[in-house]
């Protein structure tokens, strides 16, 4: 298992964060500023992630449970 620094995230070398094979991953292509990318090979670089894509990977898996922590904190809040 991995940890990432300063995080509870766990997971197997190999899968993605839900535990899935590499087979499940889809390649995307996206634009980024180059600042964003500076950072991420710091963060590569200081051993936080191992690669750019897996940084990328876990800020986009984090955005969507926030996001669905939000919508779902809403829905309650409506229905409450």
């Amino acid at each position: 298992m991995h940890t990432l620094k300063n995080s509870n995230v766990k997971y197997k070398l190999g899968y993605n964060l839900n535990g899935k094979s590499k087979k499940d991953t889809v390649i995307i292509t996206v634009r980024l500023p180059r600042l964003y990318v500076e950072y991420l090979d710091k963060l590569v670089e200081n051993s936080v992630f191992m690669s750019r894509g897996e940084c990328v990977r876990f800020a986009i898996k984090e955005l969507i449970n926030e996001e669905l922590q939000r919508r779902n904190k809403s829905k309650n809040l409506m229905e409450g």
